[in-house]
């Protein structure tokens, strides 16, 4: 049974569908793989269209990759320091950090791990929504 569960991304609500299992209690559950899938997805559709993000943004993407700061640091080129400045608001985030971190997240979501993109390729839709930002 699909059921929709909402995910906070910084200042955006997120809505995704997952297959819900019935716990003996009645209640619904779902997989922890579905919850990191949905929480991938999420931060995929707000990296997408938001037309720039904030640190709170930044860090629930580098966590829904499953990454440190110092790994994210070492994937963008940057100082450990750099990317605790943006999740802190200490320096804005530019596009094309967003951007590259964008690619990460698809790149996550596809095939499981962050790693650069040899060759872009196009993901099937998602299946979330910005429900408010």
């Amino acid at each position: 049974m699909k059921r929709e569960h909402t995910v906070t991304v910084g200042r955006f609500r997120v809505v995704g569908e997952y297959e819900a299992v019935q716990l003996d209690d009645g209640t619904f559950a779902m997989s922890s793989a579905d919850f990191g899938r949905l929480g991938l997805q999420a931060a995929v559709a707000v990296f997408q269209q938001a037309e720039s993000i904030n640190g709170d943004e930044l860090r629930f993407a580098r966590k829904a990759m499953g990454l440190r700061q110092p790994e994210l640091a070492a994937l963008l080129d940057v100082a450990m320091e750099t990317v605790s400045r943006w999740e802190t608001g200490g320096d804005p985030i530019r596009r094309q950090t967003q951007l590259a971190v964008l690619l990460y997240l698809e790149h996550t979501l596809r095939h499981g791990e962050p790693v650069p993109l040899a060759a872009s390729n196009e993901l099937t839709p998602s299946p979330v929504r910005i429900v408010a930002a």
